[in-house]
């Protein structure tokens, strides 16, 4: 019985590497996705670099969400909305953002806005805002990953 036993298992033993061997076992790699936890809007940038930090945060009292403010005093002129004025511009600002986690896979942002051409231009690709006039703008920044992550932000110039 113990004879049976012994040979059964080296059976199975030997049986077991010839299947493995004859199915094979590939590594398969899976990537891992990392989906954004938070975007971050702590300054924005005037046309020189000069970091324009917050300076309240508020709610919006149609969603309840934060909306982050910034101030910053309007540059006198006179501009309109073709490339050379808009390059020109001494009311353009930059706005920083910053994507977490650092190693998420999508970073890719969207804005949201109300246009109006008259008083401000927004450049969605550069990420930047130019005043025409005196003007104040919210602008949302959604995540497009599919986590539906969002940071609200309000720019005003003043005089």
């Amino acid at each position: 019985m113990k004879k049976i036993v012994v040979i059964m298992i080296v059976g199975l033993y030997i049986g077991s590497i010839f299947l493995v061997n004859f199915f094979g076992l590939n590594y398969v790699k899976h990537e891992m996705t990392f989906y954004v936890d938070k975007i971050e809007c702590n300054t924005i940038s005037d046309i020189e670099g000069n970091e324009i930090p917050y300076y309240k945060i508020e709610q919006d009292p149609e969603d309840g969400k934060d909306i982050k403010h910034f101030r910053s005093q309007f540059i006198p002129g006179t501009y309109t909305a073709d490339e050379d004025s808009l390059a020109n511009n001494g009311n353009t600002y930059k706005i920083n953002v910053t994507v977490l986690p650092s190693n998420a896979n999508n970073k890719t942002l969207k804005l949201s806005y109300t246009e109006n051409t008259k008083r401000y231009v927004v450049d969605e690709e550069q990420m930047t805002v130019t005043f025409l006039k005196r003007a104040s703008v919210v602008i949302y920044i959604f995540s497009t990953d599919g986590s539906n992550i969002e940071e609200s932000i309000s720019i005003d110039l003043y005089n």
